[in-house]
């Protein structure tokens, strides 16, 4: 089986190491083809029988790929970590909002056009059923580590276990702009932690905004800021904290089919992680590996203050904090690996190449002259990749 993966964003982002990287090389394991590119690369040849658009919606650049694909006779799979082609879940004012708002029509119409789906939780896959029809295939493969992420994660909690730090260290690892609302959730506990508590400190890594409250504590030392880094030095970041911090803001309905990525990235690496009990984390984390934070009604309501302070007071304790992590670590290792995720991939893609297709090709006559963005790249993406480049 040949299978072509095209990502919405470059080599190096996490959605394109997380949701085609790292399934391609999944797929290698299984004995079969498995190529990834980006959207905006110039002379792709489509050559593969299974075409999967990772957030490529029906836009100009992202509808000559599913053409090539219909053109051959390719199955076409749109993929999905996140409820982008529905606006309604996510919040009508402010950035990044509004873009995003904006293009959700548009992937909703290349995920209806699609033959099946790829999801990155069990939740997504039922909203993306509820929304278009049960009889749209869709299928859950959850994100997992790959072996050098797994490595570099094993060998930075390895130095860093036995140091005495004499201060206990939240961590809270930001990528976007989008988290700036999510580590709201738990500012109330966290400014309640670091005004009761004199040896205890918040990290915060990459662009992020916070409420003055904590804001104040800059000047004393006790909140300290890092800048973004790459996904190969996220492992020693992670590894200097004792407590890892993923609080979601459920006021939106996006959040709640966001994967378990910070757990396994702290888990790995041997830090234990308090998280907001959303359905995509519950789904696949058990609650003795991760100290949840949920609300006292329903457990899927607004965050529970009390309830976020009481778990960051209760890994205060040295104990408290290594037994979760072994645990957390326990679970990475038996779900959230690419070795023990392999064989699921594997069986997931035969399952989708054995299914109808609208293509009017054979894949087994290709001749592989289907090209995309022959010989140039659309201007648009010609200048993301001289910015880019710029910037490194």
């Amino acid at each position: 089986m040949r299978v072509l993966f095209v990502a919405s964003e470059q080599e190096g982002s996490a959605t394109f190491r997380y949701r085609s990287e790292n399934l391609a090389r999944c797929l290698r394991r299984s004995g079969h083809i498995a190529n990834v590119v980006y959207v905006g690369q110039s002379r792709v040849r489509v050559d593969a029988d299974v075409v999967v658009l990772h957030r490529v919606c029906a836009v100009p650049e992202g509808l000559a790929f599913a053409r090539a694909a219909r053109e051959i006779g390719a199955m076409l799979v749109y993929s999905t970590d996140d409820t982008v082609y529905d606006a309604q879940s996510f919040p009508d004012y402010g950035e990044p909002w509004g873009t995003i708002r904006a293009y959700a029509p548009r992937h909703a119409e290349m995920l209806a056009e699609a033959d099946a789906v790829l999801a990155s939780t069990d939740y997504l896959a039922r909203d993306i059923s509820r929304m278009f029809g049960p009889e749209k295939p869709t299928f859950t493969v959850r994100n997992f580590l790959s072996e050098e992420l797994l490595r570099l994660s094993e060998t930075a909690g390895r130095q860093q276990r036995g140091k005495d730090k004499g201060v206990v260290t939240f961590g809270y690892m930001s990528g976007s702009a989008t988290h700036n609302v999510d580590i709201s959730v738990a500012t109330p506990a966290l400014y309640e932690i670091l005004l009761s508590r004199e040896k205890v400190r918040l990290l915060l890594v990459g662009p992020l905004l916070v409420d003055s409250a904590l804001g104040n504590f800059e000047r004393f030392g006790k909140v300290v800021r890092a800048p973004f880094v790459s996904w190969q030095k996220l492992p020693e970041i992670i590894a200097a904290t004792d407590v890892n911090l993923s609080p979601l803001n459920l006021n939106h309905r996006f959040v709640r089919g966001k994967s378990e990525i910070k757990f396994l990235e702290a888990a790995a690496a041997g830090v234990p992680t308090i998280a907001t009990a959303t359905e995509g984390f519950t789904e696949a984390v058990p609650p003795d590996a991760i100290a949840y934070s949920r609300d006292a009604a329903d457990g899927y309501g607004t965050n529970d203050n009390l309830d976020w302070f009481s778990n960051l007071e209760r890994l205060l304790d040295p104990d408290a904090r290594r037994d979760l992590a072994e645990r957390a670590y326990l679970h990475t290792l038996t779900h959230g690996t690419e070795e023990a995720q392999s064989a699921h991939v594997g069986a997931t893609f035969e399952r989708i190449a054995a299914l109808p297709r609208k293509g009017r090709g054979d894949t087994t006559q290709n001749t592989g002259r289907v090209w995309v963005n022959f010989p140039f790249a659309p201007p648009k993406y010609l200048a993301k990749a001289i910015l880019r480049a710029t910037k490194r």
